[in-house]
């Protein structure tokens, strides 16, 4: 399947015109126009490729696993399994030893499924309880978040006094966009224009590589979202060595443009508390899911950046080198000075 992939792929790409010359003249007044059909026509084979060469499949999700199903009644679904696979394969009959055993197997896997349905509760704390006894942290602490939230209500008519599917879509786009585009300070606009002139450093000697760039997809994750385009990472770290990645990055360097469709995102809301409020627009945060191939330029940009960042020294977040845990042992070391009667100060952002 991933070689027919790779296959599909490569032909498609082939017929693509590349743009050479925009790498080659200094001095291109329509490279917008250009770089626009460039991006289009790699991305369009991507899609069509993965399209004809990798199947679909339903999802596996389900709205209710079943507690106790390793413990009680996996083994028994297997044989369960297994003796009607027999069944089948010697046509069905409906008397004999296949089709008895058929039948008994089934009921006894269908007894125990209904005994984990019927003991929900008492299965949840069964896995807690053995979790707690193996000493696995990481598991008991899952089985008790899973406790804890299987209470909350799970869906809502209405968010912020708006119903409907239309009419709740709407009072997301404006909730969103007047949180982060309408209330824009000219003030401090200025001041960022004004340090990106200050340090604007000369891009003309950098030049990403083939290197570069396969590197950063093999540093990517598997299974993630798809962004607006619909391609999932996977579709790069499979894909053949004709991808024109190399080629379309060091365009969008030189001229410092990225096409419209490279730049979308889709903002989702998340609930912060699954057992606060549903309804409360403020009980929402918001995430931004990008196109897969914005963070494969972020991290082959990242090895030609240099912060110059002036924030303050005891500012934990965003920087590098620092995390959470050194803010929480900055904070308790800072028991020190209240004990002898000194003043601490500190500030938090809360989004």
């Amino acid at each position: 399947m991933l070689l027919n992939y790779r296959y599909r792929l490569d032909s498609l790409l082939h017929d693509v015109d590349v743009p050479w010359f925009l790498l080659d003249d200094q001095n291109v007044t329509c490279y917008k126009i250009a770089i626009d059909k460039f991006y289009n026509e790699v991305f369009s084979c991507i899609s069509a490729a993965v399209h004809d060469a990798i199947p679909m499949r339903r999802s596996s999700y389900s709205h209710f696993n079943v507690p106790g199903w390793n413990t009680y009644v996996k083994d028994k679904h297997d044989v369960a399994r297994e003796a009607y696979l027999r069944w089948v394969r010697y046509g069905k009959t409906k008397m004999g030893v296949l089709f008895d055993n058929m039948k008994r197997t089934r009921a006894v896997f269908t007894l125990a499924l209904r005994y984990c349905k019927n003991h929900v509760e008492e299965m949840k704390a069964d896995a807690c309880a053995g979790a707690l006894m193996d000493k696995d942290c990481r598991k008991f602490w899952n089985c008790v978040y899973k406790i804890s939230n299987s209470k909350a209500t799970n869906h809502v008519s209405s968010i912020n006094g708006v119903s409907g599917t239309d009419d709740i879509t709407n009072m997301w786009k404006d909730y969103f966009e007047n949180l982060y585009s309408a209330k824009v300070d000219s003030k401090y606009r200025q001041i960022f224009e004004n340090k990106l002139l200050n340090n604007s450093a000369d891009t003309s000697a950098v030049l990403f590589t083939v290197y570069d760039v396969s590197s950063a997809i093999n540093k990517q994750k598997f299974c993630k979202a798809a962004g607006p385009d619909g391609l999932q990472m996977e579709a790069f770290i499979y894909g053949c060595h004709r991808l024109y990645l190399t080629v379309l990055f060091n365009i969008f360097l030189k001229f410092g443009y990225l096409p419209n469709g490279f730049c979308h995102a889709v903002i989702i809301p998340l609930v912060k508390n699954k057992n606060g409020n549903l309804a409360d627009v403020n009980n929402y945060r918001a995430i931004a899911i990008s196109n897969a191939v914005s963070k494969l330029l972020e991290d082959v940009l990242f090895k030609f950046l240099e912060s110059a960042n002036d924030a303050d020294e005891y500012q934990f977040g965003f920087k590098k080198g620092f995390s959470t845990a050194l803010c929480t042992y900055f904070m308790l070391s800072n028991r020190l000075f209240i004990i002898i009667g000194s003043v601490v100060v500190m500030c938090f952002v809360v989004l």
